[in-house]
């Protein structure tokens, strides 16, 4: 088992993720995303884009992967995102829920 990970974390509720996709979306994509948080790499050789998102459960977090294949998007990672991994992140998308 990860490090990170403990026996009591719960998967089957709301959870933070950063997903990261190949190229530079434009801002207005977050509607795509029923206005999740975007944010570009800083390094420009690294021309990616963060989807910062917090998702009701598993299913919801499925339906975000499929819109993401849907429409096209290189997916290159996806990172589930604790508080003490960060706390910033999670108080930044909070009110965000992805159905």
């Amino acid at each position: 088992m990860a490090d990170h990970l403990k026996p009591t974390d719960n998967f089957d509720g709301p959870a933070a993720y950063v997903l990261r996709v190949a190229g530079i979306l434009n801002p207005r994509a977050a509607e795509w995303f029923d206005g999740l948080v975007l944010s570009i790499e800083p390094e420009p050789e690294m021309r990616t884009t963060l989807l910062h998102c917090v998702v009701r459960d598993q299913a919801a977090l499925r339906g975000l992967l499929t819109r993401i294949w849907n429409l096209n998007l290189k997916l290159l990672s996806a990172a589930w995102v604790t508080a003490e991994m960060g706390p910033n992140l999670s108080e930044e998308i909070q009110e965000k829920e992805v159905s």
